[in-house]
């Protein structure tokens, strides 16, 4: 089952095209936008400012190990291949054909040997008679054995090596799909965007894929319950707060401080199922709790020189690997006594 083609914008779906399940491309995007989301200090400002596959590939690599990693292992990987859509179609149907041939060349293979070995049973047993009548019997199963082995070798091998170029041909449409995507600035770069356009792109074998541009249109029509995402959220708020800092008089983590106290305490939430409802406000809760670990990834942001990111992308990753960090007695007492309070 395949999508329809993509190349630079959406298109309309063809007449009796066989498209991707809306249920399923939308769980490929909630995944994505929950990882996206959480590991946007480090990825945001990397991935909109990537010009190449490389650049691409070195944004993302703080996401190489997360539990997600399957949805984007195509756009991690090394190649230098074409990366046609049309090509990859033609090869995943030659693919699937070395499959079933491998699966044949196995099954006769290890059937091959269970006869083989049954006749060397047999020779064990077997009287001097009897041997001189098995000995033909013997020989010939034993070269069928060994045909079998090699053309079951021969057959992986071949499986083996069109799976790697299939994998690479793979890779090199969905990083320049995303490229394509960064580069074009068509609608806001933040995770639910990204996540919509890269749900449909390819990430295994078998698994049917389209372009950025109509995953992007399929996946903007279905609502995320993940969507805002609070860790976004209080990134967000990191940026604000550090963009208005600069027309403030207050030191800045007085004004940091001053802002967290002025975030609302209740706020409405849009759920698909709920509707409407008051919740209270996570981004609040998460910066109070963590306020001295937020006035220390303050503090080491101005002492970074050498980071490119704007300071909020830095503030807000180096809040992260403190909160994330491994805690003494002493770390939690102090976090918990430096915790703003109202």
């Amino acid at each position: 089952m395949e999508e329809m083609d993509d190349a630079d914008e959406p298109k309309t779906p063809k007449r009796g095209r066989h498209t991707i399940d809306p249920g399923w491309l939308s769980g490929n995007r909630d995944a994505l936008l929950n990882m996206f989301a959480f590991g946007w200090p480090e990825i945001g400002w990397q991935l909109a400012a990537a010009a190449n596959r490389d650049a691409l590939r070195l944004a993302l690599q703080p996401l190489k190990d997360h539990t997600n990693r399957q949805y984007i292992n195509r756009l991690l990987k090394e190649t230098s291949a074409r990366g046609d859509q049309h090509e990859i179609r033609k090869k995943r149907l030659v693919f699937g054909e070395a499959v079933e041939q491998m699966c044949e060349a196995q099954s006769h293979c290890s059937n091959c040997v269970s006869r083989c070995r049954d006749i060397e049973a047999a020779m064990i047993q077997a009287t001097a008679d009897q041997s001189k009548i098995l000995l033909p019997q013997f020989s010939r199963r034993r070269m069928e054995c060994q045909a079998a082995q090699d053309q079951s070798r021969s057959k992986t091998e071949m499986q083996l090596n069109l799976e790697n170029d299939l994998v690479d041909e793979e890779a090199a449409y969905a990083q320049d799909q995303l490229l394509i995507f960064v580069g074009k600035r068509k609608y806001a770069f933040h995770p639910l965007n990204l996540a919509n356009a890269i749900a449909g792109l390819p990430f295994a074998i078998g698994v049917p894929f389209m372009g950025v541009w109509q995953s992007h249109a399929r996946c903007s029509k279905m609502k995320s319950s993940g969507w805002p995402n609070y860790r976004y959220e209080v990134f967000k708020t990191i940026e604000s707060a550090w963009e208005h800092s600069s027309s403030s008089t207050e030191p800045i983590t007085e004004f940091f401080e001053s802002t967290i106290r002025s975030l609302p305490k209740i706020v409405f939430q849009e759920h698909p199922q709920m509707g409407r409802h008051k919740i209270e406000n996570y981004v609040r809760i998460f910066l109070c709790e963590n306020w001295w670990h937020l006035q220390r990834a303050i503090k080491k942001s101005l002492e970074t020189k050498d980071d490119p990111r704007p300071p909020f992308f830095v503030i807000a990753s180096n809040l992260d690997k403190f909160v994330g960090e491994p805690k003494t007695h002493a770390d939690l007492a102090v976090a918990e006594a430096a915790r703003i309070r109202d």
